[in-house]
């Protein structure tokens, strides 16, 4: 007997799943620390379903129609690395797939001859394509804020000025919603870049960062139930204490992070002023030692705002008007007892 439904499952389940473990995506890079790093550390099993092999050839044609339409794109294929385009950061643990390249062409003078044109293509833009729902998609009347962040976050990786995101009707692909997005700034894409740093270091120490709840995302998350565990102290609780030695190791892991943070603070306070000297002395910016290259970079002082003297002077201000709450959070401190 020829069982077409045990095929299909078993192919679902043997398909290959990136290995993002020592990177972070650009899907995944405006989301909460917390998922990211469970998602890092931890292999639920998940290997897609018949919704995402349905999403992904559907994506495929999306391309595909847009390609026969008139636009110049470079299609990589989802779900295999080595098929898909590529862009990693040189100092960031961070690698993009944008679903495509969109291309534009203008015209140069011939190099031996400039009396003649020659029309040359160059990167215009990164596509990133979603498929929703009829009903989704119906009451879609603006792009969600993580597809925006991830096609802006690709444009900004891929040096390309724009991000064209495509939102189409999963059951009629003539139902289209499109948006031309403008790349990240270098210092919007920097934020992500020092999260993805350092939800990358908190998994090579072994310290979960604290979660970031969003309304949006968080009944959808995977780990969700391990998240809600997370305990705030109450008045009580604040006052108790308890012996359990099942966290020594997790202790110990906490002293060793903060001794690594003294050490490199302390190599660093070394090492900087001995820098600066050499690029006086040598009147230069950019310093080759070894297999490194130092380069000084003159920052401008963090402008801060004075709220106290503001409000002195300006009592007129409603200060609850502007205040801004963020999400609860736990501190752990260490503490020598013996």
């Amino acid at each position: 007997m020829i069982d077409a439904k045990r095929a299909i499952e078993a192919a679902i389940r043997s398909k290959e799943k990136w290995d993002r473990s020592h990177y972070v995506g650009a899907s995944e890079i405006g989301g909460c620390p917390l998922k990211i790093y469970y998602d890092k550390t931890e292999d639920d099993g998940f290997r897609g379903n018949g919704k995402t092999e349905r999403g992904h050839a559907l994506e495929s044609a999306v391309i595909s129609l847009l390609k026969r339409g008139g636009m110049d794109i470079r299609h990589y294929d989802n779900g295999h690395t080595n098929k898909q385009k590529e862009f990693s950061h040189p100092d960031y643990p961070v690698t993009v797939h944008p679903d495509g390249i969109i291309f534009g062409h203008r015209k140069r003078p011939h190099k031996r001859d400039p009396a003649r044109t020659v029309t040359e293509p160059f990167k215009v833009a990164v596509l990133e394509v979603k498929t929703v729902g009829t009903d989704a998609f119906r009451s879609l009347s603006e792009p969600s804020a993580s597809w925006v962040t991830q096609t802006r976050f690709n444009a900004f990786m891929a040096g390309v000025p724009s991000g064209l995101l495509v939102a189409v009707d999963a059951s009629d692909l003539e139902n289209v919603m499109s948006w031309e997005l403008e790349a990240m700034t270098e210092v919007e894409a920097a934020a992500l870049l020092e999260k993805a740093k350092r939800i990358m270091a908190a998994k090579e120490i072994g310290i979960e960062p604290m979660a970031e709840p969003s309304a949006d995302n968080c009944r959808w998350c995977g780990w969700k139930e391990r998240c809600e565990r997370r305990w705030i102290p109450d008045e009580e609780a604040k006052e108790n204490e308890a012996e359990a030695p099942e966290i020594e190791d997790a202790v110990e892991k906490m002293n060793r992070a903060k001794a690594l943070k003294d050490e490199a603070k302390a190599l660093e306070s070394e090492a900087k002023p001995a820098i600066l000297s050499a690029a006086q002395e040598h009147n230069a910016a950019r310093l080759k030692a070894g297999s490194f290259l130092a380069i000084v970079e003159p920052r401008k002082g963090r402008v801060t705002l004075d709220t106290k003297r503001m409000l002195a002077d300006h009592p007129e201000i409603d200060r609850a008007a502007y205040e801004k709450q963020g999400a609860p959070s736990v501190a752990i401190k260490l503490k020598e007892i013996g």
